[in-house]
């Protein structure tokens, strides 16, 4: 289900109805059971839907602060998912500064935690008393956590980024924690299960915040050992393969059977202007029908992020391609285009630092070029 609020697009995953069920479950035969004596059932699972209505809508305002500020920074809200757990708002790009990620961050328990104030002064109603609770444990969870991808975890991360200046390192050193953090949420969940205590809820959190901290770290991994120059694994000029600003859909069509490259740079003569980003082309409606129509109108202009000199480090681009959500960054020395360094590439030297051990035949010293290995 897809609906639009305050100008934000929202998305409400199927599990959010599953959620739906299962908190006016609890409520009405529960705490509304008690709360209400001497009424028909009718009126608990009245009083535990409108409950569970007000709860969710809490979380989808949680998240709406968070879109709210990151507006005012100029940031586009591609879209807020609802779903069992809770809520997600995506951006069109990665928060550029630590002070921006913090801010943004922090907008979601703030209002919580003003919500649960307010509430408070009416608690003597039931289901006025359980909001403010629930806001409470909201505003709690998402800012005491530092896990990501909670509130807690991204202001951990905006804090380390802010002292060490990069991006990927405060990233690992962030899913580094959250991993250790879930494992032991899990064990304490576990544990409580032995004492017969109800904390099975507490390994679910835990598996599915290990989870989402391990899919973080591969990303970043050993990013802080990244500091050789891009320059030692560049695919260099003559290797790069490129399209003019002349050719065509269908030109761009059969590179990519050709080569399977998802990014091209392309030439104006000798010279790079922008980049044309395959699966962007393709999502074009016209994809089959106009496969003879130009590139040009997909071409992406050059920016400065997509740019490093040859001696940048490996960590440096790793943080430039973060940040400009690309899978690659041209490598320049003074206004000379060199080469061009793929995630992938990176991605490799990652696996090569964090999994040592005898080469494989096949393999190829680290110190040679990796675009020789493909």
């Amino acid at each position: 289900m897809h609906f639009r609020l305050l100008g934000f697009p929202i998305s409400l995953h199927y599990s959010w109805l599953v959620a739906f069920c299962l908190l006016t479950w609890a409520l009405s035969t529960a705490m509304f059971k008690d709360a209400l004596p001497g009424v028909p059932m009718r009126a608990h699972w009245a009083a535990g839907a409108v409950a569970t209505l007000f709860i969710l809508a809490s979380v989808l305002f949680h998240e709406i602060a968070h879109a709210v500020v990151a507006r005012r920074y100029q940031y586009q809200i591609k879209r807020i998912y609802l779903h069992i757990l809770g809520g997600w708002t995506v951006f069109d790009r990665e928060l550029q500064t630590p002070n921006i990620e913090a801010r943004v961050a922090a907008a979601g328990p703030a209002f919580s935690f003003g919500l649960a104030g307010i509430l408070w002064c009416f608690s003597a109603d039931p289901i006025v008393r359980e909001l403010y609770k629930v806001n409470m444990m909201l505003g709690a969870y998402n800012l005491l956590i530092p896990c990501v991808p909670l509130d807690g975890g991204r202001i951990l991360h905006a804090f380390l980024w802010a002292r060490g200046g990069s991006y990927a390192v405060a990233a690992e050193q962030t899913a580094r924690l959250s991993k250790q953090i879930s494992n032991g949420m899990m064990a304490l969940g576990g544990l409580g299960i032995i004492l017969q205590f109800n904390t099975f809820w507490l390994i679910i959190v835990g598996i599915v915040l290990r989870i989402i901290a391990a899919g973080t770290y591969k990303t970043v991994q050993q990013s802080s050992k990244l500091t050789r120059p891009v320059q030692e694994i560049m695919v260099p000029t003559n290797y790069v393969q490129t399209l003019p600003i002349t050719a065509s859909i269908q030109d761009l069509q059969t590179t990519f059977l050709r080569h399977g490259y998802k990014v091209y740079p392309v030439m104006d003569g000798d010279t790079v202007i922008g980049l044309v980003h395959y699966q962007n082309v393709r999502e074009d409606p016209t994809w089959l029908e106009a496969s003879q129509g130009a590139i040009r109108p997909h071409v992406v202009p050059l920016r400065q992020e997509l740019m490093v000199s040859s001696q940048t480090t490996l960590q440096e681009a790793l943080d430039q391609m973060l940040l400009a959500g690309s899978d690659e960054v041209l490598v320049y020395s003074q206004d000379t285009f060199m080469g061009l360094v793929k995630r992938s590439m990176i991605l490799r030297v990652q696996q090569s630092i964090s999994e040592p051990g005898p080469m494989k035949k096949e393999d190829k010293p680290i110190g040679l070029p990796l675009w020789e290995n493909r």
